[in-house]
């Protein structure tokens, strides 16, 4: 995925030659990653939703060992007692357990829902941003960085980044505007994988 914008230039270049110096194509380049992490409301939001799924986490962990201490007890209770009469408990203790894997799997889903949201209200903004600033330098094409592990781009000098304008254009635009954290979402949406912040 993270080569297809250059096996694609590549192409074009093969197809149509190397263009001359007066009609040579202008690029520019910006990092989104910096650019979310130079906004003090997306670390706001990130900080916030980071400190609520840790929480709600740890409560469905908690709830976990309890059930791992109850099945014991209920394990040892077997040892000496007539399995008929536990029949009861060990129900008990197997709607429980499948009641807290449904309330993990829905919050799992929640978590990948918001993160994913979160991220799409922060491309909305920067996108038309980056058009602009393409715009105004008469740029052919933007390419995203990527990360150090998943470049989308393999060298480009300093000339062509764009992400400190992107950024001082954002901050002129939005100023400190705030991120929506929803809690209700169409079904399906965010689903796909497990969720993970950004750093």
């Amino acid at each position: 995925m993270q080569f297809r914008l250059i096996a694609l230039v590549f192409f074009c270049v093969s197809l149509f030659g190397i263009p001359s110096a007066e009609a040579s194509l202008k690029v520019g380049v910006v990092d989104v990653l910096k650019v979310m992490d130079a906004v003090p409301a997306w670390g706001k939001v990130v900080n916030k939703m980071k400190s609520e799924w840790q929480a709600k986490q740890s409560e469905l962990e908690k709830k976990q060992n309890d059930l791992k201490a109850k099945k014991a007890q209920l394990e040892q209770k077997a040892v000496v007692s007539d399995p008929r009469t536990i029949a009861k408990e060990e129900a008990e203790l197997m709607q429980e357990a499948q009641k807290l894997a449904q309330t993990f799997m829905v919050q799992q889903r929640l978590i990948s829902a918001q993160e994913l949201d979160l991220k799409n209200q922060m491309f909305k903004r920067i996108e038309p941003l980056v058009y602009k600033l393409a715009e105004d330098r008469d740029l052919s094409f933007v390419f995203e960085a990527g990360t150090e592990q998943q470049p989308n781009v393999l060298y480009n000098s300093k000339s062509v980044d764009l992400t400190k304008q992107v950024v001082r254009a954002y901050k002129s635009t939005y100023k400190n505007k705030s991120f929506e954290v929803r809690t209700e979402f169409p079904p399906g949406f965010g689903q796909g994988g497990p969720a993970a912040m950004p750093q």
